[in-house]
């Protein structure tokens, strides 16, 4: 089945009028500019362009009006018009991964061919782990760390395959630097000075299955367990579980938003939560959206 783009424009001026609720829906496919009807991720840079990624058209760049479409054609630094991933890191970096395993960036207007790994899925795209002004890790599908120090113009890239992590295992960097792991079997893990780490008993949590770990929009650390959400202090994890529900909660994912607010999913529902609070539960998957408790 053929897929199509969906933009949710929310108060863009130019579609305002059009728009009779909250938003407007309105889809965008092959005969609107979309390279192929089948898109794969999508992304959105600093500047406000969002890139979508096709599985068989290439990148495309779009302005809310029209598409500019980048394949291997015209954009040499892309190997493939399969795309699989697409990352923003915290520098306003586009990484682009195709399915054959390469990874190409673009920044300040340039497209950079990084590099190739004939490892599929195993190297795949995961998740932006860090990034600073000269270097970036990027965990992969299978729970490598992918290094790039930008030296000279160019990166140089390095890959730490963790030992006890899975494919889709989470990755993430807290505020001190320190890069935290959820293993194959659920516990956590660190990475220090590239030496890998097990943390059998993190000190805070009443939970010993970790289910989900991020970092949100201000790089804070939090686990989702068996048992409750938490954060990380610098020192200790922090019970985090809302005040205004259960008091042992299974998380199974977590979802952070620019606002600093997070979406949970629990054994109990997907809910969003703010200062320890659930503010809002999803009723139905039926179009009517969270309802305000």
């Amino acid at each position: 089945m053929a897929l199509a783009l969906l933009i949710f424009a929310l108060g863009t001026p130019a579609l305002r009028a059009a728009a009779t609720e909250d938003f407007l829906v309105q889809v965008w496919d092959v005969d609107s500019g979309l390279p192929h009807s089948t898109v794969s991720s999508i992304a959105q840079t600093p500047d406000g362009y969002l890139w979508v990624g096709t599985l068989f058209g290439g990148l495309a760049r779009f302005d809310g009006v029209r598409f500019v479409n980048f394949n291997p054609g015209n954009t040499p630094e892309l190997r493939s018009i399969e795309i699989q991933k697409l990352l923003v890191d915290s520098q306003g970096t586009l990484w682009v991964g195709t399915v054959n395993g390469a990874l190409t960036s673009y920044r300040d207007g340039r497209f950079r061919f990084e590099r190739q790994n004939f490892e599929m899925p195993q190297a795949w795209l995961g998740g932006v782990v860090s990034s600073e002004t000269n270097s970036v890790v990027i965990s992969s599908f299978a729970g490598w760390l992918l290094r790039g120090l930008h030296t000279g113009g160019t990166n140089r890239w390095t890959t730490l395959q963790l030992p006890d992590a899975g494919f889709k295992s989470s990755a993430c960097a807290d505020p001190q630097g320190v890069i935290w792991y959820r293993t194959e079997d659920n516990h956590l893990g660190q990475v220090r000075s590239n030496q890998c780490v097990r943390v059998p008993n993190p000190p805070g949590l009443r939970g010993r299955q970790i289910n989900a770990l991020i970092t949100d929009a201000a790089g804070r650390l939090w686990v989702g367990t068996d048992k409750e959400l938490a954060r990380w202090d610098g020192t200790r994890f922090v019970d985090m579980t809302p005040t205004n529900g259960e008091p042992d909660l299974t998380v199974n994912q977590i979802c952070a938003c620019p606002d600093g607010t997070l979406w949970v999913w629990s054994n109990l529902g997907f809910r969003k939560y703010q200062d320890q609070q659930w503010v809002a539960r999803v009723e139905s998957w039926d179009g009517e959206g969270p309802r305000l408790l």
